[in-house]
């Protein structure tokens, strides 16, 4: 039944998924129903499809909090170029977007036409979300103008938990070389595509 209060309007049974409370006249077993308190469900011929609770939205007849996605989101960011050691760059092009679903974060980046300036130490490269504890992250970059032998190097990027920023990192056929630091950087570069995948609180 429909209840009218205060110029509101009220379904009067919670429904099931297969017979739910809002439907199609021709096809009574989809639509929205009332499986719980504070939850709104969806079904499809009878079955339900997911649900909206205090969580978020979880998928199929699952309830669990942890499983929930509640959160989407797409956006850009500056990916603001630091030193772990001090100094700052100067001028240049900042281009950074993200795409976020609940806790994972994709984000893309360049930095184009920038003097490293007074920079010193290992270069850090800002992400538009903080890395959550126990889930470093890992990236890519396409090209960079760095002072390093052609050919040789091979530049990956990475982000330690609990910080806000990705550094690069190079590494030969034979391992690990070390951070990439002021010194490795041309005194105008560019770091074009980079991609990284991680995950946020």
């Amino acid at each position: 039944s429909v209840l009218l209060k205060d110029g509101l309007v009220g379904i009067g049974a919670d429904g099931s998924a297969s017979a739910p409370s809002i439907y199609r006249a021709s096809d009574t077993n989809t639509g929205i129903y009332f499986p719980a308190a504070n939850n709104i469900g969806f079904a499809t011929d009878g079955v339900i499809r997911g649900r909206w609770t205090t969580d978020g939205l979880c998928f199929g007849s699952d309830t669990a909090a942890a499983n929930a996605l509640d959160d989407y989101e797409e956006g850009t960011f500056t990916p603001t170029i630091t030193a772990s050691t001090s100094g700052a760059p100067s001028g240049g092009t900042y281009v950074g977007r993200y795409t976020k679903i609940g806790r994972l974060v994709y984000s893309t980046a360049y930095v184009s036409g920038v003097s490293k300036n007074t920079l010193s130490g290992t270069i850090r490269i800002a992400l538009p979300f903080t890395v959550r504890d126990n889930a470093d992250g890992t990236g890519n970059i396409r090209y960079g103008n760095f002072n390093t032998a052609a050919g040789t190097v091979t530049v990956y990027i990475y982000a330690d938990n609990n910080v806000n920023y990705c550094i690069m990192q190079q590494f030969s056929k034979d391992g690990y070389l070390g951070d990439v630091n002021a010194g490795n950087l041309n005194s105008t570069f560019e770091l074009y595509s980079l991609t990284f995948i991680y995950q946020t609180d």
